[in-house]
């Protein structure tokens, strides 16, 4: 497994429908990656230390942005349905990870603060930023057809795609890889299929409970 930041620059889509496995694959990540800041709105995310707030977190961010390793959890402590300001706490994530170099940068849930008709965002800003400086940026959503932006999906380097049955997400994912709806949909949980710019390969997680 890749040590995002550490290596080669990756930018990481984890797709899939909620309890098969997005979550528990992107904390195997965070476990391999020595600098990371997270986009935490449920708490859901380890190992690190857990910001809730802003306060704590860029007090955090402050005291260790220059160390060989930290991982920096952001919970904002906001209604994670209310868009526009999960847009903005998510922009301070991508604000702060554009002053650093050689970093893991992760967002659970892009789901509650991105939309695919979205221009110049800021963490599209991240990811361009990331070509340069060695920013990897990893994220999971629920719903790739309706909340991932068109920009971004030319810069994605992975996907892992755990179930899918909804027909405009299939369709989405499978122009996106070439991914078979069928395979998508027949996917158990915590099964996936890895789809790099070199292979595509099916991986059994084992479950974590």
């Amino acid at each position: 497994m890749q040590m995002l930041g550490q290596g080669e620059r990756e930018i990481h889509l984890i797709v899939g429908r909620s309890g098969n496995g997005k979550t528990t694959l992107m904390r195997q990540y965070m476990r391999e990656t020595k600098r990371l800041i997270a986009f935490d709105p449920l708490g859901v995310l380890y190992p690190g230390i857990l910001c809730k707030g802003r306060k704590c977190f860029e007090k955090k961010i402050d005291q260790l942005w220059k160390k060989d390793s930290f991982r920096v959890l952001y919970q904002p402590g906001i209604d994670e349905t209310d868009y526009e300001k999960m847009r903005k706490e998510s922009e301070i994530v991508c604000s702060y990870a554009r002053q650093m170099e050689n970093i893991g940068v992760f967002f659970d849930e892009i789901d509650t603060f991105a939309k695919t008709d979205e221009k110049n965002s800021k963490l599209l800003g991240l990811i361009n930023w990331g070509r340069v400086h060695n920013v990897s940026v990893t994220g999971t959503v629920r719903r790739p057809q309706a909340k991932i932006p068109r920009d971004w999906t030319t810069e994605i380097t992975r996907y892992s795609i755990f179930n899918l049955q909804d027909t405009y997400d299939c369709n989405a994912v499978k122009e996106w890889t070439g991914v078979a709806r069928e395979e998508m949909r027949a996917l158990k949980p915590f099964e996936y299929i890895q789809w790099t710019t070199d292979k595509t390969e099916k991986i059994v997680m084992k479950s974590p409970y």
